[in-house]
């Protein structure tokens, strides 16, 4: 069966190296005083809480969900281990 990586990349429900953040939990990156609103949003999550991530990728727009877990983005974080 042939692969389409174009495919899978437009099917990935993460937020990938060259996508384009429009919004998050529905604020839009371009409303005044957007960031503020985002600081506060990020303030309020816990580990694992559901984020919804509006990007535009490969001239689509996509609504991606999300779990919040900032320990997983930082380097040197402790990595999930596998049993």
């Amino acid at each position: 069966m042939w692969h389409n990586p174009a495919h899978a990349v437009r099917k990935n429900n993460r937020v990938l190296g060259g996508d384009i953040i429009l919004a998050i939990q529905g604020v839009s990156l371009a409303e005044p005083h957007a960031q503020d609103r985002i600081d506060k949003i990020y303030r309020s999550f816990k580990d694992g809480d559901r984020m919804a991530v509006t990007v535009l990728r490969a001239c689509e727009i996509l609504k991606l969900n999300n779990y919040y877990f900032p320990d997983l983005l930082l380097p040197g974080a402790p990595q999930p281990t596998r049993e």
